[in-house]
């Protein structure tokens, strides 16, 4: 984050889908269905464009999920350095105001892993792979 002014909001799945859509489809990540994205997304941004989008699930429990943490392909390395490390101890702060004692997420990307882990994150190593089934 070196000089840059960075700042946050939260955005709608309404608002900021199109904009995910283009980031996951120049990455040639799958592309979610806007029902399946929740209604949270912090996002990270300087003056000049977003650089990270952080979108959370709430729920009835005592646990929230991070899903699809996803990077603008646009954006230098040296631009997003330190960003996303900055922007999930945003959404941290938050969510625990909201009530949340636990955040979890999944994820086997080599820069989202080492932020989770610098930010103690418990990694599970116990090979448990994560299904899930369209109904």
């Amino acid at each position: 984050m070196k000089d840059n002014k960075i700042w946050w909001r939260l955005e709608s799945k309404e608002d900021f889908y199109d904009t995910l859509v283009g980031w996951w489809t120049k990455r040639g990540f799958p592309v979610q269905d806007i029902e399946a994205l929740p209604r949270k997304i912090f996002v990270g941004y300087t003056e000049d464009f977003d650089l990270y989008a952080i979108p959370v699930y709430d729920t009835d429990s005592s646990r929230c999920w991070v899903g699809f943490p996803s990077s603008n392909p646009e954006a230098t390395k040296e631009l997003k350095e330190g960003v996303l490390d900055w922007l999930f101890g945003i959404v941290e702060t938050c969510m625990r105001y909201q009530g949340y004692k636990i955040i979890q997420t999944t994820s086997n990307t080599s820069p989202i892993v080492k932020v989770l882990e610098d930010r103690d994150y418990n990694g599970d190593e116990s090979g448990v792979t994560f299904y899930a089934k369209k109904l």
